[in-house]
């Protein structure tokens, strides 16, 4: 079925071009393997312990942290308001590390 548009040029009524399903289909089937492949790269765990050990000791790590902060916030008047930025500016370093480690871990 033929029409024509404003500029004489003839125009395909009721015709769906399949071309954008077709890329659709093709990036879900990527979007599949890529997921499989990251799934089977992943190192799995066997005993549910370990990780609760690790959780453990990063919470652990986590308090000891939090006290020392304190110790330091809490020490006389004579420390100095860059040392304790310092230190916050070094924690945040620290994350920020520890993040992009987790990341590259999570991609490879």
């Amino acid at each position: 079925m033929f029409g024509q548009q404003g500029t004489g040029l003839p125009l395909l009524i009721n015709v769906m071009s399949h071309l954008p399903l077709i890329k659709k289909s093709l990036c879900k089937k990527d979007l599949l393997r890529q997921a499989e492949f990251h799934m089977a790269s992943r190192p799995s765990y066997a005993k549910s312990s370990q990780l609760n050990i690790r959780a453990i000791e990063q919470k652990n790590k986590r308090r000891k942290l939090h006290q020392a902060e304190l110790f330091i916030a809490s020490r006389p008047s004579h420390t100095k308001s860059a040392e304790l930025n310092s230190r916050l500016a070094m924690k945040a370093a620290h994350v920020k590390r520890l993040r992009s480690a987790q990341m590259i871990s999570i991609t490879k």
